[in-house]
């Protein structure tokens, strides 16, 4: 159970980065 846990990691982790990516790029927008 903790090995899958540990393989879908990486993928929330890029979500997170993904989303945080996003959020900037409109803060980035908004700013302009």
């Amino acid at each position: 159970m903790r090995a899958r846990v540990s393989a879908d990691e990486p993928k929330r982790i890029e979500k997170k980065r993904n989303k945080h990516a996003q959020q900037r790029k409109k803060e980035k927008k908004d700013y302009c």
